[in-house]
């Protein structure tokens, strides 16, 4: 897992890797420099040998897919707020449960 940083960070965190590697330190010795894993030295050594430093910029990553899909999400729209309620009000309200309800269990009912 990656960690949190601006892409620029993170693009300087692998360059700088990159040039203690090229200064003739192993693998082991740099990932523990920079506190990574040896394995990601060697991803980004062959990613730079591939395509250059073009290679070694950070990438959006999209995240998880979504578990509902749209029609799934309607219907759980329609039954979380089926009188007009705002998401919001229904977000408290159900905070509200969290916090006061012995043992944390909700069930909803239609």
């Amino acid at each position: 897992m990656r960690p949190k940083g601006s892409a620029d960070l993170l693009q300087y965190r692998r360059r700088q890797a990159l040039e203690l590697f090229d200064e003739g330190r192993s693998l082991n010795e740099v990932a523990r420099i920079i506190g990574c894993s040896p394995s990601s030295v060697m991803r980004w050594r062959d990613a730079r040998a591939e395509g250059g430093e073009e290679a070694l910029k950070v990438r959006f990553s999209p995240g998880r897919p979504p578990k509902l899909g749209e029609g799934q999400k309607r219907k759980l729209d329609f039954k979380l707020y089926p009188h007009n309620i705002s998401r919001q009000e229904t977000l408290s309200f159900l905070r509200h449960l969290i916090r006061h309800v012995p043992g944390h269990i909700i069930i909803l009912r239609d």
